[in-house]
């Protein structure tokens, strides 16, 4: 999608300036008019370079930690862009922040240098340095931007450090019910006559010979599935229907519920703090969640709000967050204190959602040791039901 930097006349008649991701020109004097903004003047953003990657979220926390630093410590911004790339040793990052030294070099705003870096930067940074750049507080934008990202490493290093032992439980469930079917099973019934044999124990051989003889078969499925799998993803309509039937899952529901709540929260307090506009603020919001699903009610929660609702009571209608959330969203609208309320409820489900995570992992253990306890135990059966046949037969 094409963006423009569009100059803007507030009916206060300050002129601000902003880039705006749109289709059209027509689109664009819309959104302008739709904000109660007069436009001046615009210009399209072209692409700087096509990148076809982002940056991880470790890569994001050491730039903006840096960039903080030296800008708090009064280094010109270019010269921090400089000293940046002389230390990255990523051929491709020092690529992306060369870039970047190039075009505030030209002079460009640097929201405007990240935002031709065409899909490298999350839009959530680009627009909190929009706002930076505007109020002259970018050293502290990014310094909050750095603890942010940090907040999101370390969550996602524990979701990903308690899913090992499921992902290593489930691999090795896999390689003994293979070796089972395979090998175990043909070695120990074929001394038994196949009219002796019950009907589970010749299913679980025909299975066994299959897999065997027509093993390239059995690798076609395997990939035709996983390449389905991949596509089914991928496809929008798709993935909408998945993302949706999580939050119905019984427990795990719940607690993905008190995840996508910690992300608004945060996302919220971070984007408020720095006066991001309550409409900009939710469009940005809507992207972090993680849930296609979600992101698709926030564009209701964006009308609403476009018409005058409160934003508590957009987010209630939607029904799929933790009730708290627009419960302590309307204290704060009604206090006149949205920024503390919205720092403490994020830090409340900061806590939450790392507790959630862990519970949700904490189910998934028991559930495939009983998958793989059943199958095996139905493999035993198989094994021993020929042999107490053959005993009776020798009685």
């Amino acid at each position: 999608m094409p963006s423009y930097k569009v100059t803007m006349i507030t009916p206060n008649g300050e002129t601000i300036t902003d880039v705006l991701p749109v289709d059209n020109v027509n689109q664009l004097l819309s959104l302008v008019k739709q904000r109660g903004n007069y436009c001046a003047d615009y210009e399209l953003v072209e692409s700087f370079s096509k990148n076809h990657f982002r940056l991880k979220l470790s890569a994001l926390v050491v730039f903006c930690y840096q960039m903080s630093a030296m800008l708090n410590a009064g280094v010109p911004l270019i010269e921090a862009l400089k000293m940046i790339q002389s230390k990255t040793r990523k051929p491709k990052e020092r690529n992306i922040y060369s870039n970047l030294y190039e075009e505030v070099q030209k002079g460009n705003a640097l929201s405007v240098a990240m935002l031709r870096q065409e899909g490298v930067f999350d839009p959530l940074l680009i627009s909190m340095i929009q706002s930076g750049e505007q109020s002259g507080s970018l050293g502290e934008i990014l310094e909050t931007m750095s603890r942010q990202y940090d907040r999101d490493k370390r969550v996602k290093s524990k979701l990903r450090s308690a899913s090992i032992y499921p992902v290593v439980l489930l691999v090795v469930s896999i390689a003994v019910v293979v070796i089972l079917v395979v090998f175990v099973l043909p070695g120990i019934t074929s001394s038994f006559p196949e009219s002796a044999m019950p009907a589970l124990t010749r299913v679980l051989l025909g299975i066994s010979h299959f897999m065997i003889n027509r093993w390239y078969v059995v690798l076609m499925i395997v990939l035709a599935l996983g390449g389905g799998t991949y596509l089914m993803i991928r496809n929008k309509e798709t993935r909408l229907k998945i993302d949706q039937s999580i939050l119905r899952i019984p427990i795990a529901g719940e607690l993905m519920k008190t995840i996508y709540s910690a992300r608004v929260a945060r996302s919220f307090a971070s984007l408020y703090k720095h006066g991001i506009p309550a409409l900009k603020m939710i469009d940005l919001t809507s992207r972090v969640i993680g849930n296609t699903y979600l992101e698709k009610q926030f564009e209701q929660v964006y009308v609403e709000v476009s018409r005058g609702e409160l934003i508590s009571n957009s987010i209630e209608a939607i029904q799929e967050f933790d009730s708290m959330l627009p419960t302590m969203i309307r204290v704060g609208e009604e206090t006149g204190d949205l920024e503390g309320i919205l720092s403490k409820i994020a830090n409340y489900f900061d806590e939450e959602s790392e507790a959630a995570m862990t519970r949700l992992v904490g189910l998934v253990e028991p559930m495939m040791i009983i998958i793989l306890g059943i199958m095996v135990a139905i493999i035993v059966i198989a094994i021993m039901q020929p042999i107490f046949t053959m005993y009776q037969y020798v009685q």
